[in-house]
């Protein structure tokens, strides 16, 4: 199973913060430098203690940070199946040389080469999955296309080509993908599509109707239909201006 790197963050923030109730899209790997505070998630919270490593999936939450000190945290934001942890977080569990050599690998994605980065994440990965705090289940080659789906947000794929590449019959994909994802493959595609174009529009500031070409969209009122069966509302509502994301 490959991991797919998205980008990084080293962010400082000021002690006190709160952030609103926000959805974070992507999973992330996440090293508290300094500082403390706690992730709220739906179904449970993370204290965040300089020097801990955790996961994290796509989810809403909120975030606090302790009144007496600033923090810093270093993000590594990746793509991976959605199903390939079952809980909202984990946190690295082990101290000594691993944990030595999982702060050097996020240090590196953080500020090295770029060309290595996807190595790293996955060596990265790999080794918290050794520590027994990650649950990889399920059908992995349904994994391994809900990955491609991820990977490729700006094709135009088809349930047929997709269930080529499982190797089954059309209605079967269905079905296997379903129980495995909850939701039908078009429906996948299209959150997916969502997704990536509320990351275009916030994190690169791009406009809808450039978002929309590259999702493939030649009518800009069908992406902003399809935005809006996705969120609840059309994309010049939802997203406004890039925030201070953390």
């Amino acid at each position: 199973m490959e991991f797919i790197y998205l980008r990084s963050q080293d962010n400082r923030s000021l002690k006190g913060f709160t952030s609103p109730s926000s959805h974070i899209p992507t999973h992330r790997l996440i090293r508290v430098v300094a500082g403390r505070g706690r992730y709220i998630f739906p179904d449970g919270e993370i204290n965040l203690v300089a020097d801990d490593i955790f996961l994290t999936t796509p989810g809403t939450r909120v975030i606090e940070f302790d009144s007496e000190q600033e923090i810093h945290l270093q993000i590594i934001n990746f793509s991976a199946p959605d199903h390939w942890m079952e809980k909202s977080h984990a946190k690295y569990p082990e101290e000594g040389r691993k944990k030595r050599l999982m702060k050097e690998l996020i240090e590196e994605m953080v500020f090295g080469s770029e060309d290595r980065r996807n190595t790293l994440l996955n060596i990265a990965i790999e080794i918290f999955a050794e520590s027994g705090r990650v649950d990889d289940g399920g059908n992995k080659v349904v994994q391994d296309v809900a990955l491609y789906i991820k990977q490729n947000p700006h094709l135009t794929l088809s349930v047929s080509e997709l269930a080529k590449r499982c190797g089954c019959s059309d209605s079967h994909f269905r079905a296997i993908f379903r129980k495995e994802m909850g939701v039908s493959p078009k429906s996948y595609i299209k959150k997916t599509k969502m997704d990536y174009a509320v990351r275009l529009m916030r994190d690169e500031s791009m406009m809808v109707k450039q978002v929309a070409d590259i999702l493939g969209y030649n009518d800009i009122y069908e992406f902003s239909k399809q935005f809006k069966t996705v969120y609840g509302k059309p994309p010049t509502k939802l997203v406004k201006r890039k925030p201070a994301e953390l």
